[in-house]
């Protein structure tokens, strides 16, 4: 949850430079965490294929990608009402296609 909606956050929020700003985001998660940054559904996926300290058994992957689908549901409003300055209204009715 905390991974997906810092890396969405980083993409929604970085006016500019937003591939540095990822790559940036993506390596620290991985050299300063224990679960290096499993942000990204698709690496989560390809990560049970691994045997590494890092990789994960495929009866996790739907767990850490219901994780992810909570970060996205959290900061996609979150990055509204912050970075675009929306209201709470308008950044949750984001969610729900509706316009307040």
């Amino acid at each position: 949850v905390v991974a997906t909606f810092g890396l969405l956050l980083t993409v929604l929020g970085a006016k500019s430079d937003v591939p540095m700003a990822v790559g940036i985001y993506i390596t620290a998660g991985y050299w300063f965490t224990s679960s290096t940054s499993f942000a990204n559904p698709a690496v989560t996926f390809a990560r049970a294929w691994t045997d590494t300290f890092a990789s994960i058994s495929f009866e996790a992957v739907p767990l850490f990608w219901a994780g992810q689908v909570c970060g996205l549901l959290l900061a996609v409003p979150f990055a509204a009402y912050v970075v675009e300055g929306k209201s709470l209204a308008q950044s949750f009715g984001i969610l729900m296609r509706q316009e307040a």
